[in-house]
């Protein structure tokens, strides 16, 4: 099995509304997030089944950047769990049509030491 994985990043906003503490507070991150997409053979003459280039333009349509998390999904605790499993389905859908692809994982950092990763 091949998988590849291709991060980008987003800026983004939020505020946690049930949370006790200071992330109850509007404050911002820059989040880094790692798609992890899964194959099983190459049968292409280029042995590439999918350019980096297409998901790099597939991560700037669905990374979230420079938005207001909790109005952009539509939630009141938009958590690094909640994002990473929001980008997953994101993913999934835009690969529904090729049938040999799958996604593997989404992780999302909301720091450079700590993040969570969703797989269904």
């Amino acid at each position: 099995m091949y998988i590849y994985k291709v991060i980008a990043k987003g800026s983004v906003a939020h505020k946690l509304e049930h949370y006790k503490g200071k992330c109850s507070n509007l404050h911002g991150h820059t989040i880094k997030v790692m798609v992890e997409i899964g194959f099983q053979e190459i049968s292409s003459p280029t042995n590439m089944k999918l350019d980096f280039k297409e998901i790099k333009k597939m991560m700037k349509k669905i990374v979230p950047d420079h938005v207001y998390l909790n109005e952009y999904y539509n939630c009141t605790d938009p958590t690094a769990e909640v994002l990473a499993r929001k980008i997953y389905e994101e993913f999934v859908e835009v690969l529904a049509e090729r049938l040999s692809l799958h996604v593997e994982g989404v992780t999302v950092w909301e720091s450079e030491k700590a993040g969570v990763f969703y797989s269904n």
